[in-house]
């Protein structure tokens, strides 16, 4: 038997699934009926291609976050689990992030190719975060013979700063 927050959570998984969807929907018969319809004349094999490909691109993230959101019922038809809270960060907010910029790319592109550059934004990110935090740190990290040549200058260092504060006496006097 679920709670309260289970029941909330499914709840609140439900409204947002059907806010995404709708918004990618919108765009997508905004963007065929405009650009692919409408604009025929002016829209080349590159804009079919392109719609083709964040098309399903989107529909793998939304396939993605409704799995992740989909509640677990029990034999008897009780709920277990709410899903995941999909306001949590990490690999949900980056899907939500990928449907967010097709919905702007699909939409605005209407107005001028250039728009399809936003785009970019993905992989640039991605680019960005493999640099941070994995090549980054492996190329650029001290190796385990240096880590000790560094310790050891430690040493010395305050072997020789305790040695220089000690006071000193020259033949007898202070």
């Amino acid at each position: 038997m679920a709670g309260a927050g289970a029941k909330r959570r499914r709840t609140e998984n439900a409204k947002r699934l059907k806010a995404l969807r709708v918004a990618l929907v919108l765009s997508s018969v905004v963007y065929v009926g405009l650009r692919l319809g409408w604009f025929h004349n002016t829209a080349g094999w590159k804009h079919y291609l392109g719609y083709l490909i964040t098309s399903a691109i989107s529909a793998l993230c939304y396939r993605s976050i409704s799995s992740m959101a989909k509640p677990t019922y029990g034999p008897n038809g009780e709920l277990l689990d709410g899903g995941a809270d999909l306001s949590m960060g990490g690999t949900l907010e980056y899907l939500h992030d990928v449907l967010y910029i097709t919905v702007f790319v699909h939409t605005a592109s209407i107005v001028t190719d250039w728009f399809w550059l936003a785009y970019l934004v993905i992989p640039g990110y991605a680019g960005y975060m493999l640099w941070i935090y994995i090549i980054y740190p492996y190329v650029f990290a001290a190796r385990p013979d240096e880590q000790q040549d560094s310790q050891m200058d430690a040493k010395k260092r305050a072997k020789m700063e305790k040695k220089a504060t000690r006071t000193k006496y020259l033949h007898g006097k202070k």
